[in-house]
């Protein structure tokens, strides 16, 4: 069985061996070129999805919640977080909240919720060139429109789960 591993081993570097130069560099280029677009307009994505969370938890009370989005940086910091906090009255009343942080220049978005959910957003630029998110281990890429209505939703849901 090593001796298979090895030879497949040797077999991809040869392929690798094999591409043309002009093509490892171009590759390379659109690389460069995309991780450059993200550490540049990662705080547009993030400026972006704050205003779509807005949206999103004033709209609540067509579904019997409430909501509201805390900006908890100012535009000069480094590090911008803010707080989505997600609430139901009546019967079941509860709260719950997600907080969002972005270090400027870096290429993902942290979350953790009231429960102590944690994720990870992957920025990445989208088939039609839009800087998007990559949530956690997932292949799809989310605008910062569906990436808010999914933060909203799961927060609304939660709340749906809690028992007091």
């Amino acid at each position: 069985m090593a001796r298979f591993e090895e030879s497949s081993h040797n077999v991809a570097m040869s392929r690798m061996d094999d591409t043309p130069e002009w093509i490892r560099r171009k590759s390379q280029e659109r690389l460069n070129t995309a991780a450059k677009r993200i550490r540049d307009e990662g705080l547009q994505f993030f400026s972006e999805l704050l205003a779509e969370l807005e949206k999103n938890t004033k709209a609540l009370p067509e579904i019997g919640a409430y909501g509201r989005v805390a900006n908890l940086a100012k535009p000069a910091e480094k590090q911008q977080r803010c707080r989505v906090d997600v609430g139901q009255k009546g019967k079941a009343p509860g709260v719950t909240h997600t907080d969002l942080f972005y270090m400027v220049g870096r290429s993902t978005i942290q979350s953790r919720t009231q429960e102590d959910e944690v994720a990870t957003y992957r920025l990445c630029v989208m088939a039609d060139g839009e800087i998007g998110a990559i949530p956690n281990e997932e292949f799809e890429q989310l605008t910062a429109q569906e990436l808010a209505e999914r933060i909203v939703r799961e927060a609304v849901e939660r709340l749906a789960e809690m028992v007091y």
